[in-house]
Formats: structure tokens, sequence, C-alpha cells
């Protein structure tokens, strides 16, 4: 797992033990960014990336994204059998990328259109199909949006098939990875 660096004033802060609108928004979110947030009144913590804003159309096709009817582009840069086998892509729109996985699979995904309405957005996990997101459970409200993502100061692999002894592998390439 990984440990993020998140901050809560970016996105605007909210009063103290109060679920009034929040203050002091300094930017909305953008497509790309990561950030933390709540659903509804779940105090469940989820993280995840912005691929679309009110008023935008979202669909996947075949495994691919398309916002606005605008696809995505893929670079494959590598695949990897552990326990299952997935490949890790490239994935970019809108100046915006990111590093995706997707299982491998005999049929590709897809996955409405979809409108965002007003005062939501549209989030997608980078594990693809691992992931519930906005796929299974709807648009994020802007008003739940607790923190943006900067980065990742520890990553774990809890997984990991060495570790007979149950302590984590360290991901030392993911340390400190700036967002």
């Amino acid at each position: 797992g990984d440990f993020v660096i998140a901050l809560k004033i970016p996105y605007g802060i909210r009063l103290p033990l109060s679920s009034a609108p929040k203050v002091l928004a300094f930017s909305q979110p953008k497509r790309g960014e990561i950030f933390v947030f709540r659903l509804n009144s779940d105090e469940t913590k989820y993280i995840k990336r912005v691929v679309a804003l009110a008023g935008d159309k979202v669909e996947i096709v075949d495994d691919k994204l398309f916002v606005n009817d605008s696809p995505a582009t893929y670079e494959k840069l590598g695949a990897y059998h552990d326990l299952q086998s997935f490949d890790i892509y490239s994935e970019k729109l809108f100046g915006s990328k990111r590093e995706i996985v997707l299982m491998q699979k005999d049929k590709p995904s897809s996955f409405g259109p979809v409108f965002v309405p007003e005062n939501s957005v549209f989030v997608l996990g980078d594990n693809r199909d691992g992931s519930d997101d906005s796929r299974y459970w709807g648009v994020v409200a802007l008003n739940d949006i607790e923190s943006k993502v900067f980065g990742i100061w520890l990553s774990l692999n809890l997984k990991s098939k060495a570790n007979r002894d149950f302590t984590p592998d360290v991901r030392w390439s993911r340390m400190f990875h700036w967002l």
C-alpha cells in the first residue's frame, strides 16, 4: 500500500465539526489530479484520480477512456505475471499522463456514456480492473472532497510472495514520488 501526503487547503476547508459548504477554496479539481474523499456519510476515505469534470461526457470502450469523445492515448510499458497477469500502460488525455493497470482478460471492458452533473467529478482508479470508482457508485460531489494528494512518502508491497515472515517489502522506486 501507498502512504500519501495530502493537503486540505487547495480545494477549500470546512468549519470544524460542520457539514456546511467549504470556505476559502483556492482551486477546483482538475483532470489528472488525485484526491481523498468520502462518499456521502460513509466514514471510509477513498483516493482516486479525476478523469472528467462537470459537463463532461465519459465512456470506456474496449478498455479505452474517452472524455467528450476525445480518446486517451496508450503506450504499453510492460506485462507482468505474478498472482495474476496484467499490463501496465501510460495513459494520456488532455495533457494529463498517468500509469494504469489493466488485467489481461479475454473480453475488454466498456462503460457509459454518462454525463457528469454540476458540482461533481468523475473518478477512476489507476488499477482500472480492480477499482471501485465512479463506474460503480457514481460521481463524487465537490463537497465530499477532503484533500488533494501531492505525493507518496512510503510504499509497501503487502502481498509479496517473497516475504514469508509477513514483513512487507518496501517499494523504494515509489518512495517520495510526487504526483
